[in-house]
């Protein structure tokens, strides 16, 4: 079965023409938060497996809404994956990682997952199993929402500074290309730091560190 926290539309019977025997729709208005209305309904009814995409089809898109929902229902969230197996004592999930990578994953208890990009496509729609199935309109009222899912205290503070990122250099050389060949371990770390402190990518220690070698070679 599934569940949708939204406007109770005829298109969410493609779903029902997916696969699903059942939907349940919490009726909310169209700009309402869907965090809220989902937690109650998955507190009222738990399930050992909670499936999710990973970004909504339309309307405002954050990606957020399986990582609210899964702390708050005590569910380990896996992103990402493109198979599932569920088993006696657990789950397991095949999660795809970056440049086509994937890994086996088990997972025990209960879990959230979403389905990745490059997971299996949606299946045709069956229009005649679309009719069948049944949909259920939720009111609002009848779910006990929780208003507020935040943190009740938050603050602010500065963003830290990000360091310069470089491409890859050889520092046996010097930017005229020379080898640096014949230096003691102090010269060399001094033209080092001498190549590294115009691109702004020192820590303040290492820049006192430089000055006080210097003074000690005068």
């Amino acid at each position: 079965m599934g569940v949708h926290a939204g406007e109770p539309r005829d298109e969410l019977r493609q779903y029902l023409g997916m696969g699903l025997a059942r939907l349940d729709v919490i009726a909310t208005e169209a700009e309402a938060d869907p965090v809220p209305a989902l937690c109650a309904y998955l507190d009222k009814n738990p399930a050992p497996i909670v499936l999710a995409g990973s970004h909504a089809e339309t309307g405002n898109d954050t990606g957020l809404l399986p990582y609210l929902v899964a702390p708050h229902i005590g569910a380990t969230i896996i992103p990402g994956i493109v198979t599932i197996a569920p088993q006696r004592d657990g789950t397991g999930v095949t999660q795809t990682m970056t440049r086509g990578r994937q890994r086996e994953l088990f997972v025990q208890g209960r879990a959230l997952f979403t389905v990745g990009r490059s997971g299996p496509p949606p299946p045709q729609i069956a229009w005649a199993r679309a009719r069948r199935g049944q949909l259920n309109v939720i009111a609002n009222s009848q779910v006990e929402v929780i208003e507020d899912l935040q943190p009740k205290t938050t603050s602010e503070r500065p963003a830290r500074h990000r360091p310069k990122r470089i491409g890859p250099v050889d520092l046996h050389t010097r930017a005229s290309g020379g080898a640096l060949t014949g230096l003691t371990a102090d010269e060399a770390a001094c033209m080092i730091l001498d190549y590294l402190e115009p691109l702004l990518v020192l820590p303040q220690a290492a820049l006192e560190t430089k000055q006080e070698k210097t003074n000690a070679s005068i």
